[in-house]
């Protein structure tokens, strides 16, 4: 893959945000937070109670000015932009869902993405696609008017032209409705991020059309960003001799029925010898298990209720403590009967927190049957700013591994090719007690079958190596 254009591109890009930067020096206007992602702040971060809809949050909040785009995150330079857009994306989409008699509707192929990312909008793109009976959950609606639309990549809101998009990448269809009662209070937002200047990022698929079929249509890439905070974690429950009220709370505040012992790695289970134990292991992880969940006459539980009972469980122990989402629902059979398992992950200062890579496990995942928590499994830590920064590769130099190195390397130890790069994004990655900075790349790879699937690698931001792969 030639990347010869993408930095000609980016060169373009950095001149003239160099000249709008020396623009504002000489009038002694502040630019922070263009070239360096801002410092964290750990006092907004943390909520120790959520309302289930702050749940609903997605991976990339894009806003696309006509001629430019913006990726926003919930940190200190746009919590305020992204606060408010979210909250009314939200209105949107109850009023989409209330309202629905005076949405007229029609369906579009998926090559139209980019013509509709060129109107004045906003976009919300889920990391998986995220099931709509989800979305009711999490906005406390029950109706379900849209029988068709299961599974959700993206909401694009265009208020100037009245039209809400749902992406479905698995139909390869986007789903266009337009209604004059749909809601326009972002146009304001919209008007008012149209006069920023630093428009940092890029969608790879965009500005090369030869080699479109290389980029997946979310895609985004920040050309701008040169360092990132040094962060340090620890585990968010100690063991100690006494035991901590938060695991008490797991036995029903009950201290008087709990045992405990220790083993050689300093992983400590808990337990009332009956039917519910309590682990951690020495970096903090937790892991919550009820052996006899009650059988009951409802072999089924509706998805939306699963939701409810998870949220609230974690509610009531540790709680969400940091900017958390719904970021995954599985269902499986068990005894006859459906389980959930809901999955939760979290950002800090807007940046992803990726933990237990190698084993697909999310940062918090509860496991739901019937009425039930039979699982709990948590490995949340405590984050701290370290107060400097460290250097990062572009994301071309990225791209140079992806197309270069890396691709070479599964040619042949596995003689696979890379046929795609699906996404490309920055992450903190969980490695003993530091946060590394990485790059998460989302890559679709096909064997000498002709089978194609995809794999995701963790790039060290710093320097350039692969650090895993899922």
């Amino acid at each position: 893959m030639n990347t010869e254009r993408i930095k000609s591109y980016i060169l373009f890009l950095l001149v003239t945000m160099s000249f709008v930067l020396t623009t504002r020096i000489w009038f002694y206007i502040s630019i922070e937070g263009l070239f360096v992602i801002p410092q964290s702040n750990p006092t907004f971060e943390a909520e120790q109670i959520y309302d289930k809809e702050n749940l609903l949050k997605p991976s990339k909040m894009v806003v696309h000015t006509g001629q430019n785009h913006t990726l926003l995150s919930n940190n200190q330079k746009d919590k305020e932009h992204y606060s408010f857009i979210l909250n009314a994306s939200k209105d949107v989409l109850r009023n989409w869902l209330n309202d629905y008699e005076s949405y007229s509707s029609s369906n579009l192929q998926k090559d139209k993405l980019q013509q509709i990312r060129e109107e004045r909008a906003v976009e919300l793109i889920f990391e998986y696609p995220m099931q709509l009976s989800s979305i009711k959950s999490l906005l406390d609606h029950d109706k379900n008017p849209w029988k068709d639309i299961n599974e959700i990549d993206s909401i694009i809101i265009a208020p100037y032209d009245s039209k809400l998009y749902i992406v479905d990448e698995g139909k390869g269809t986007i789903y266009q409705f337009t209604s004059m009662n749909l809601p326009t209070t972002l146009r304001g937002v919209i008007a008012d991020i149209e006069k920023r200047s630093d428009f940092a990022y890029i969608f790879l698929n965009e500005f090369n059309n030869k080699s479109y079929e290389f980029y997946g249509d979310y895609a985004m890439a920040p050309v701008s960003v040169v360092t990132m905070p040094a962060l340090a974690v620890k585990g968010e429950v100690e063991i100690a001799d006494n035991i901590d009220p938060e695991i008490i709370k797991f036995f029903n505040d009950d201290s008087s029925t709990i045992s405990s012992t220790k083993d050689k790695d300093g992983k400590i289970t808990y337990t009332d010898r009956v039917e519910e134990t309590v682990t951690i292991d020495a970096q903090g992880a937790l892991e919550y298990y009820k052996y006899n969940v009650t059988a009951g006459d409802t072999k089924y539980t509706e998805l939306e209720e699963a939701i409810d009972i998870a949220t609230q469980y974690v509610n009531q122990h540790i709680g969400f403590t940091y900017d958390f989402y719904l970021s995954g629902v599985e269902s499986r059979i068990q005894g006859g009967r459906t389980s959930y398992i809901i999955s939760y992950d979290y950002k800090y200062n807007g940046i992803p927190i990726i933990t237990e890579l190698d084993t697909g496990r999310s940062a918090i995942e509860v496991e739901i049957l019937g009425q039930e928590v039979k699982r709990y499994k948590r490995n949340v830590g405590v984050i701290e700013d370290q107060g400097n920064t460290v250097s990062i590769k572009s994301f071309s130099d990225i791209l140079d591994l992806v197309w270069g190195g890396l691709d070479m390397r599964l040619n042949t130890t596995k003689a696979e090719s890379i046929v795609m790069l699906n996404d490309i994004y920055l992450a903190y990655f969980g490695r003993n007690a530091a946060l590394l900075p990485v790059w998460v790349v989302d890559v679709k790879v096909e064997g000498n079958d002709k089978v194609q699937y995809n794999k995701k690698y963790i790039i060290g931001a710093e320097e350039g190596v692969i650090l895993d792969e899922k």
